[in-house]
């Protein structure tokens, strides 16, 4: 993977802005590519979806047998401080799925609990990436759950390891159709 220039990163990224999916404000820096819903959930049609699946915002079942969370799946970009950000599902087993969905009951001090997952979505760009291993990480002090690709023999895991380049970062921005602006 070849490196940007330091000197022309810094200047790239720092003028990126982007718009709010509603055609809303400028935002800084790159958005999160964002899919709203596990792959096989999105094949589903939306009336069957409708007796088949329940979907919260960061839960999702399918015919009461696949379970699923929404995690933040980041990847750093070098000499600029904030990752690209995928929000993605992983398919979990039932017993992490009710776990997550009382993390916020356990009280006390910030624990981190761990599970085991399957990345959930196609990423543009990637060696197959849904049924990829992962470790999801949950706070019960809130915030969204993260996911750590396992492999680091795969592209996306070597990339959450060592970082992508800010060009990379804003061609998967593009890609998923974010408008940005630079300026």
């Amino acid at each position: 993977m070849r490196a940007d220039a330091p000197e022309t990163v810094r200047p790239m990224l720092s003028r990126i802005r982007h718009h709010l999916p509603d055609g809303g404000a400028l935002r800084h820096g790159l958005p999160a590519i964002s899919f709203a819903l596990p792959d096989v959930v999105a094949e589903v049609g939306a009336a069957e979806r409708a007796t088949r699946c329940l979907v919260g915002q960061d839960v999702c079942i399918l015919d009461g047998t696949r379970y699923y969370v929404r995690c933040r799946l980041a990847v750093p970009i070098l000499d600029y401080e904030e990752p690209l950000v995928w929000m993605i599902w992983c398919r979990v087993s039932w017993r992490t799925c009710a776990a997550i969905s009382s993390a916020g009951k356990f009280g006390g001090e910030e624990r981190h609990v761990t599970a085991e997952g399957l990345l959930a979505n196609r990423l543009a760009d990637f060696p197959r990436t849904d049924g990829l291993a992962s470790t999801i990480r949950f706070r019960n002090t809130g915030g969204q759950a993260e996911a750590r690709i396992n492999s680091e023999r795969h592209k996306l895991g070597r990339l959450q390891r060592h970082g992508m380049t800010a060009s990379d970062a804003i061609a998967q921005a593009r890609r998923s159709g974010a408008l940005l602006v630079f300026g």
